[in-house]
């Protein structure tokens, strides 16, 4: 981290306790619906996260890629965000672009977890189904949630 936060300046030494903790990594999701894993296949993808004090932004993106497994209508998930989600945080606000769902979705992630849960935002409202059937799939979330 460079400067210093609520004042001009560059970093030299110790600034006390308004200095934010700050971190870049990578993350490794995993799609599942109920109990099943779906696999996914060839393509590229980009799961990154950056952490800003007790804020934590991620983004997964999947380019041309095959995915295979059995999909349930209920109990779809990603799982392995790269931090627990704080006991007062149960949403998540999540932008998603592609052809990964046969519905549009949005995401929870519910309190002192590590999972999103997949949501319909339209009628028929519930879990968000998978459309794994689709070679040459694109999609990109990111989302924002505060950490334990």
């Amino acid at each position: 981290m460079s400067g210093i936060v609520g004042s001009a300046g560059s970093k030299s030494g110790v600034i006390g306790t308004t200095e934010l903790d700050y971190e870049e990594g990578t993350w490794t999701p995993a799609i599942t619906s109920s109990t099943n894993v779906i696999s996914i296949a060839g393509g590229t993808t980009r799961h990154t996260y950056i952490r800003i004090g007790n804020m934590c932004h991620f983004v997964m993106e999947l380019t041309a890629v095959t995915l295979s497994g059995t999909n349930t209508a209920s109990d779809n998930y990603i799982e392995g965000l790269p931090f627990t989600c704080n006991a007062r945080t149960a949403t998540t606000i999540l932008n998603q672009y592609g052809s990964l769902f046969t519905t549009t979705i949005t995401g929870m992630i519910s309190h002192n977890t590590q999972k999103i849960e997949l949501v319909k935002i339209a009628a028929p409202y519930g879990s968000g189904n998978f459309n794994n059937t689709t070679s040459a799939t694109y999609w990109m979330i990111a989302g924002t949630y505060e950490i334990a």
